[in-house]
């Protein structure tokens, strides 16, 4: 029955060479300078302002609304428009507007989904859309 036979154990270790390695792992390690990494990946979510006559009269709220990415979450969005309008972002909130079911020829076709979001900055700042 060789498939139960005990493997040898490693040596044991001479005192002098633990007290190396914790002397080794006790050493401090170098502090380095930390950088502000973002968690989310550096991409443009921002599909074009909604104009429309509800998005003008929130913008006298100090709201703005924009078309975004299906796959846009909150923290991208809010990193998005802080960089490319220099503006202090508030809050963020997001509407999902499903797509229709339409009928062509007796058939039917479903439009294509919607993602908004609504942007709240900080008071006395502003966005400039054309």
């Amino acid at each position: 029955m060789a498939i139960f036979k005990k493997q040898d154990k490693a040596p044991k270790k001479v005192p002098a060479e633990a007290k190396k390695e914790a002397e080794v792992k006790a050493e401090p390690k170098k502090a380095e300078p930390k950088m502000k990494v973002s968690k989310h990946f550096s991409r443009n979510v921002l599909v074009r302002p909604r104009i429309s006559e509800r998005s003008t009269d929130l913008a006298a709220l100090n709201k703005y609304v924009f078309l975004v990415e299906q796959s846009a979450t909150k923290p991208l969005v809010k990193e998005n428009i802080a960089e490319r309008y220099n503006v202090h972002v508030r809050k963020v909130d997001m509407i999902t507007i499903k797509g229709k079911v339409k009928y062509f020829k007796n058939e039917p076709h479903r439009r294509q989904a919607i993602k908004k979001a609504i942007i709240t900055l900080k008071k006395g700042e502003k966005i400039e859309l054309q």
